[in-house]
């Protein structure tokens, strides 16, 4: 009975796996800390990606004394849409063959499909809403503490934004496709966005300038240059396969308007990268603004992501309270590291309810 007793509680204590097209993100609980990683993945290079990322991050929280392969999995994903994969529907399937293959038949993984986790066989007739989903495990977190807030995530790519009214998700997109439509998701991110997808001309040396259109830097510079990068956010190589500094990031911003850093001082490079921020900035602001148009008594925000540190100016811009994801859906007195809040649909399926998603004989 004892025995029957522990393999229940190790199967309640979920990790959770967010699988990216350029990170592999795993959380999980032991007592009362919250473990957290992140672990570059270029997947769109090929599954192979996944494959090693997956098994750095089974090593590595075995180094540390966890044996996930005794826990239960959750897996969501967004990594379906790397060019690696003919179509999402092939990019979901390959991924969760990947998964069942690294963590074996004999443990239960689950696949999260906007509302609850399913098997891998439902998972695979459900590709079209297990791809990208990640967004609404955070949603369906913050929505099992909190009537009504804002959810915005902002990673490396694109930014992610989510209502949620008498604790329920209102979403008005399921795809990607609807949900840019409804700016519920914008194309844009600290790390890994291309400037001249910020704006298509930009004031530079007292003048309006237009931007070249080649992908010679990339927001990290920006970020970069104006020191607001956390420094574990950049896995991404440089375009130029150039250090990450100050200089070199300087260089390659100012390729962005056809000029060479010896063209003019630091100074103006900083202002650059200043004005790249400001657009980049007013991009989210518009999407948040739409959302609150619809529900104008919305007073919190709650930030995830990466570029989370753009949110709190943004709350107080628009009058709003902020709180970081953690902080909401984590119980208080949790220990946790300071980069926890990059990795919020991790976290979330690492302690979403799952009461319906494990069958009798897998505990």
């Amino acid at each position: 009975m004892a025995e029957q007793e522990t393999k229940r509680l190790v199967k309640e204590c979920w990790v959770g796996w967010d699988i990216g097209g350029a990170h592999l993100k795993v959380a999980y609980l032991v007592a009362d800390k919250l473990h957290v990683q992140q672990y570059a993945c270029p997947l769109w290079k090929g599954i192979h990606e996944l494959q090693a990322s997956m098994q750095d991050a089974l090593k590595d929280a075995l180094t540390a004394g966890v044996e996930l392969l005794q826990r239960s999995h959750a897996i969501t994903m967004t990594g379906e849409l790397v060019d690696a994969f003919s179509t999402r529907n092939a990019g979901v399937h390959a991924i969760i063959d990947s998964v069942q293959g690294q963590l074996g038949r004999s443990v239960a993984v689950r696949y999260f499909n906007g509302q609850h986790c399913v098997s891998e066989t439902d998972a695979k007739q459900q590709a079209e809403i297990v791809a990208s989903a990640n967004w609404l495990a955070s949603g369906c977190s913050i929505a099992e503490k909190l009537e009504q807030a804002l959810f915005v995530d902002i990673g490396s790519t694109t930014t992610d934004l989510l209502r949620i009214e008498g604790n329920q998700l209102q979403q008005r997109g399921n795809s990607d496709f609807e949900r840019m439509r409804q700016a519920e998701l914008v194309y844009t991110g600290v790390v890994r966005s291309c400037p001249n997808t910020l704006c298509t001309s930009i004031p530079f040396d007292g003048q309006e300038m237009p931007l070249v259109a080649e992908q010679f830097a990339v927001t990290a510079d920006i970020y970069r240059i104006l020191e607001q990068l956390p420094a574990h956010a950049d896995y991404s190589s440089t375009m130029d396969g150039a250090e990450k500094n100050q200089h070199d990031s300087m260089r390659r911003l100012a390729r962005m308007v056809a000029c060479d850093y010896e063209d003019y001082d630091a100074t103006v490079w900083r202002q650059l990268a200043q004005d790249f921020a400001s657009q980049q900035r007013q991009l989210i602001v518009n999407a948040v603004k739409q959302q609150l148009a619809l529900n104008p008594s919305c007073e919190t925000l709650i930030g995830a992501g990466v570029g989370r540190f753009l949110l709190p100016a943004i709350a107080d811009e628009l009058d709003m309270a902020y709180l970081d994801f953690a902080s909401v859906v984590l119980p208080a007195g949790t220990q946790m590291s300071a980069t926890a809040d990059d990795c919020a649909p991790a976290i979330a399926l690492a302690t979403l309810r799952h009461s319906n998603t494990t069958t009798e004989s897998e505990v």
